[in-house]
């Protein structure tokens, strides 16, 4: 059944829908980062030197925007993915896993070099640890000129992430400029990302995200936390968005929690009676903002069925746990876990 919603009332998303409601070629492309990813489950996390037998591993598609596409395409999305891979087997790995999936890949662009990769090492919880590497031999900045960023325009959603602030800031501002509503997810920042906040109009971060963001901006010096509420928080990063926008931070087991501007929403996370896996639960959270948000649901009602498909997501490894519709809404009107 749905988790209890505290929430001083604001305005929420109803500020999106007329724009939400212009027809576009998809619901929604992601602009950013893609990865073929190892998945290792470990009954034990050994000492660094030991050793540890595997529970269960597999190979499969990943990256944060990447993944969001797939989790709305399960959830009836019609989704594209806008973004960049080497010319490698994994690069044609990481195509083919979208392209099975049913997401568009024809925005993306082939790089010299190797592909995003990353090991995944599980533990007993289903708590994950991630090695990534790149190697790119064309520089970041150059995908602005390379990538069909003409494709934004088509979306009535498009989502990025910081991977290359370059190409996501003017993705962001293409599609604001077209009407189009711009989300984001962000998990770390640079100097720079105030320049991609102020084309967004539905910030998703990660918890680390407010202190990353104030000690890049030379508000809190390296090496401290800071000693700032979450609401607080909302509200400095909202200071950075064009108004009417909504902040959210997600919070794994503590739930997720969004300023818009007047009213704050807090919503508690579902709790699986097993977890296998957390890898790819905030990259299908933020797919299933985008889901309940072009339903027409309101803040509350987003928050909720974003936290219920990454919970179901729990119930395998990576991007192979994303749920459908039916699952998230038996979770949501009866309580029922697959």
């Amino acid at each position: 059944m749905m988790p209890p919603v505290a929430h001083l009332p604001g305005p929420g998303v109803a500020a999106f829908q007329e724009r939400l409601r212009r027809p576009g070629r998809w619901d929604v492309i992601g602009l950013g980062e893609s990865s073929w990813d190892e998945v290792w489950r470990l009954a034990e996390v050994p000492p660094w030197g030991g050793k540890a037998r595997a529970v269960d591993r597999i190979s499969l598609g990943g990256g944060q925007v990447a993944t969001a596409m797939v989790a709305c395409r399960r959830l009836g999305l019609q989704a594209a993915y806008l973004g960049w891979v080497g010319d490698d087997d994994v690069g044609r790995h990481i195509v083919q896993g979208l392209a099975a999936e049913g997401v568009d890949t024809g925005g993306v662009h082939v790089l010299v070099g190797a592909s995003h990769g990353a090991v995944i090492v599980v533990d007993a919880r289903g708590e994950r640890t991630v090695l990534f590497h790149e190697d790119r031999g064309q520089p970041p900045a150059e995908l602005t000129a390379v990538l069909d960023l003409d494709r934004v325009v088509e979306a009535r959603v498009v989502h990025v992430d910081g991977s290359d602030l370059d190409a996501s800031i003017a993705a962001a501002e293409r599609a604001r400029a077209a009407g189009r509503v711009v989300t984001c997810d962000l998990d770390h920042a640079t100097p720079r990302t105030p320049e991609l906040l102020a084309h967004i109009d539905i910030c998703m971060a990660a918890a680390e995200f407010p202190a990353d963001l104030a000690r890049a901006c030379g508000a809190l010096p390296a090496g401290e936390t800071g000693a700032e509420t979450l609401s607080a928080a909302l509200r400095r990063i909202a200071g950075y968005l064009p108004a009417p926008a909504v902040v959210c931070i997600t919070r794994g087991a503590e739930g997720a929690v969004a300023w818009d501007g007047e009213g704050e929403y807090q919503v508690p996370a579902f709790h699986p009676p097993a977890i296998v896996d957390t890898t790819a639960c905030g990259d299908t959270f933020r797919g299933g903002f985008i889901a309940a948000l072009l339903d027409g649901q309101d803040l509350a009602g987003c928050l909720t069925f974003a936290c219920a498909a990454a919970a179901l997501k729990t119930r395998d490894l990576g991007r192979r746990g994303c749920p459908g519709r039916d699952a998230v809404q038996a979770l949501l009107q009866h309580g029922a876990w697959p």
